[in-house]
């Protein structure tokens, strides 16, 4: 006669009638373990590295399954008996990371040191990044490729994509953003000599430092200065250039005067005239009003 312990347990027969039967005796621990199973709803818990999902249909010979996600993101169908007896702990992973010997290898950014004790029941390894920080990590995080570094390679690629042109710290830049200041900003105290004389900056330049090198370069020393070669022109491509300072001086307005204005800023002065209305009229600082007063500018006038 042959014992079928599947269908005793499935049609859940009685356990006094199945213990007259002389070939069941010695099979009950197994009939009673096949019920606990039956009935035992396993969803949400763990094996080994298994999570139980949920309970999908049985298999050919009737015994139960289970839809399980393994810690590193392999889903399977597992017998329930395989996950109550231990003989399936992981999709593979676990034994896998027992035969492979990690140290000494390097992956992305970290460079394998040694062996350490297990992490969640994962195999782990101490590693270095390449910045010098020592961590312990996962070894199946190593090889599936989802940890490259410490971090400091998540740090540099951010700072690459907000990063526009690095040079916001360059002399060229400098000069860029005070050309927009003094032509645009309310509050630059050099505004009167520029913008409101109605001298701007040209759209192309105004909202980007990119073409603005693009068009002048590079400064041939770091003490060269902006010059407009038309002193009532705008900021542009073509009324501009790298000068000295001595050369951007003697294009400055003062030096552009003649000598019957000169005559007529010290007669004003000596007539009480105010510096700044003066220095308005002939659209000059303030300070050449003065140099011209104290005599440090013309002498010979």
């Amino acid at each position: 006669m042959i014992l079928d312990v599947d269908r005793f347990a499935t049609e859940k027969v009685d356990t006094l009638t199945a213990l007259r039967h002389p070939l069941i005796r010695a099979t009950m621990k197994e009939v009673v373990m096949k019920r606990t199973r039956i009935y035992q709803n396993l969803e949400g818990k763990t094996f080994g590295r298994w999570t139980i999902v949920k309970r999908v249909a049985s298999s050919l010979n009737g015994k139960s399954q289970y839809q399980c996600v393994c810690s590193c993101g392999v889903k399977k169908i597992v017998k329930s008996c395989m996950l109550l007896l231990g003989k399936s702990k992981s999709c593979g992973c676990l034994a896998r990371e027992r035969l492979l010997n990690l140290e000494g290898k390097i992956f992305g950014r970290w460079t394998v040191l040694k062996k350490t004790a297990n992490q969640h029941s994962h195999t782990a390894y101490i590693c270095r990044c390449i910045c010098g920080k020592i961590k312990k990590v996962i070894a199946n995080n190593l090889m599936r490729g989802k940890t490259t570094s410490c971090g400091c390679l998540h740090n540099e690629l951010i700072s690459a994509r907000s990063k526009t042109h690095g040079m916001s710290k360059s002399s060229e830049y400098r000069t860029w953003f005070g050309m927009i200041v003094r032509c645009h900003k309310k509050y630059s105290s050099s505004r009167k000599w520029y913008g409101d004389r109605g001298i701007v900056v040209c759209d192309r330049w105004k909202y980007s430092f990119e073409k603005f090198f693009s068009d002048m370069g590079l400064k041939p020393t770091p003490q060269h200065q902006i010059d407009r070669i038309d002193n009532n022109g705008n900021y542009e491509p073509s009324n501009c250039r790298w000068t000295t300072r001595l050369v951007n001086m003697r294009n400055s307005p003062h030096t552009k005067l003649t000598t019957s204005e000169v005559s007529a800023i010290k007669c004003k002065l000596s007539n009480g005239f105010k510096v700044n209305d003066i220095a308005k009229e002939y659209h000059i600082h303030d300070s050449v009003i003065r140099k011209i007063g104290n005599g440090k500018l013309w002498k010979d006038i």
